[in-house]
């Protein structure tokens, strides 16, 4: 391990009548109850400290990440009140032992979790071990949205032993290639405030489309089979069967009552459409469903809407499940299991579906795709087919086999959110993870006013499944492996 004591000029120096208010930050044990710390006291500029991975340990005391954490993945947030910084650099001391290859940034980000400043002092050993100084400024005036210092490990071991923040007034500079950053910034997938240098130089390689990619998260498939099709669910009939879970339930029709009544507390009752119909199944009562004959946008058709009124209010964490039979699928677009989202186009923020392939997806419009090309959005900088004109793009997470028709599956698609930027989608079939992604874009358009389908999208019209949906529960959180193979152990009526 190397120890070193290293001293940064941050674009935070602070300029108080009484003097300026240093931050001494010694980590141990204690840091693990954060926001709180006992025998610790911020000064009054900072309005907060958090972390995410890692562990505060007492031998030696330090907050320690292993080599093994996976890339960017552990990082220690200070959060600072801009009304009393008023002008200048903050001097930032850092005492800290590091493997021979570790890497880790001091970063700048503004209050919507956008990368102000990606790296300020260049130490990235993965991106060409440039050639930079530990002492540098960035004018303030040039960073006003910028309210969060973030010590962010890429890779390595690291201990980080302490730190000491206090306003200096300096000038001077340290520069790093844009296209090192670039790397970087897409190496750790934060997206980009408006203001940061990067942006100018990725909208001319937008522009020119010189430049390709690697996307932000790869998906992640966990399958090493050689068969076409997913094996079909079948009942458990033995031994103990554990509880369904029921915290964060916030609609649950079960079809038992031959009805779309809600059996959560929450009164999520749902509308029957068009030919929609209860059926009796192998798993007892479930909604049958016809198909749209001629694949074409209908004023209403089979379905369950729950109104908006009375749909359940989601967010990015939750979880959607229920068992499906489909008969046939169309040749475009997907056949609905849970859809939610308005009449708006491209804007449906959370879907469950079979694709025309027979492979179940959880996908949701928001600003990342698998392909991979920058271009410069409004607000941030977003991955985007090239040349699609689409409003939005998706996220996704697919089966890697697909469905068989005529038999019974049950999907659960989950949304958790690691933290403020970091979000994580799952697929599970038959109580089984399938595939997962992780990104840090958020739903940055309006829910309000929306509503859930099943079996369609909007009214009904469109995207309808041709067979059978059963025991539909939607949650206000992430599900965990274990609850959902609960779910999917529960007995057939």
């Amino acid at each position: 391990m190397r120890r070193h004591l290293l001293t940064l000029l941050l674009p935070f120096t602070a300029l108080f009548a009484a003097g300026p208010e240093v931050a001494e930050f010694g980590f141990d044990s204690r840091w693990n109850r954060l926001p709180q710390v006992e025998g610790t006291t911020f000064p009054s500029w900072i309005t907060g400290v958090s972390q995410f991975g890692g562990t505060f340990v007492d031998d030696p005391r330090c907050w320690r990440v292993d080599a093994a954490t996976p890339k960017g993945k552990a990082w220690i947030e200070i959060a600072i009140d801009r009304s009393k910084v008023v002008s200048g650099n903050l001097l930032a001391t850092l005492l800290f032992d590091a493997d021979t290859d570790t890497d880790f940034v001091v970063q700048l980000f503004d209050s919507q979790g956008r990368a102000v400043v990606v790296d300020l002092f260049g130490n990235v050993v993965d991106i060409g071990q440039q050639a930079t100084t530990d002492t540098f400024v960035i004018p303030l005036e040039k960073h006003p949205t910028a309210d969060r210092i973030v010590i962010r490990r890429v890779q390595g071991g690291l201990r980080l032993h302490g730190m000491v923040l206090f306003p200096v007034v300096a000038e001077g500079g340290a520069d790093m290639e844009p296209t090192a950053l670039l790397a970087l910034a897409n190496s750790l997938g934060d997206p980009l405030s408006p203001e940061n240098p990067l942006v100018t130089s990725i909208q001319n390689i937008a522009q020119k489309s010189q430049v390709p990619v690697a996307p932000v998260k790869a998906v992640t498939t966990f399958s090493a089979s050689t068969a076409k099709t997913h094996a079909p669910a079948k009942p458990v009939v033995s031994g103990s069967v554990p509880a369904a879970p029921t915290e964060g339930l916030l609609a649950h029709l079960s079809f038992d009552q031959k009805d779309a009544t809600d059996s959560s507390p929450h009164g999520s009752h749902g509308e029957i459409r068009g030919g929609a119909a209860m059926v009796s199944t192998e798993r007892g009562t479930a909604l049958h469903l016809n198909k749209n004959p001629g694949h074409k946008r209908l004023a209403s058709g089979d379905s369950v809407v729950i109104p908006p009124e009375r749909s359940p209010k989601l967010s990015d964490r939750l979880s959607l499940c229920a068992w499906v039979r489909y008969q046939s699928l169309p040749k475009s677009f997907g056949s609905q299991i849970i859809w939610h989202g308005d009449k708006r186009p491209g804007l449906d923020p959370w879907v469950l579906h079979v694709l025309s392939n027979g492979k179940a997806e959880f996908r949701s419009d928001r600003s990342v795709t698998g392909r991979p090309t920058f271009r410069l959005a409004k607000n941030e900088i977003q991955l985007t087919p090239a040349g699609d004109k689409r409003p939005t793009q998706q996220i996704a997470v697919q089966s890697p086999l697909s469905l068989e028709a005529g038999q019974w599956y049950h999907v659960v698609g989950t949304m958790d959110m690691l933290s403020a930027r970091t979000r994580t989608m799952r697929l599970y079939i038959n109580g089984v993870l399938v595939s997962e992604i992780q990104t840090p874009e958020a739903v940055e358009y309006s829910t309000n006013g929306m509503w859930t389908t099943l079996g369609a999208v909007e009214n009904g019209g469109w995207q309808n499944l041709d067979g059978e949906i059963d025991d539909v529960r939607i949650y206000d959180r992430a599900l965990t492996p274990e609850q959902v193979q609960a779910l999917y152990s529960q007995p057939w009526k």
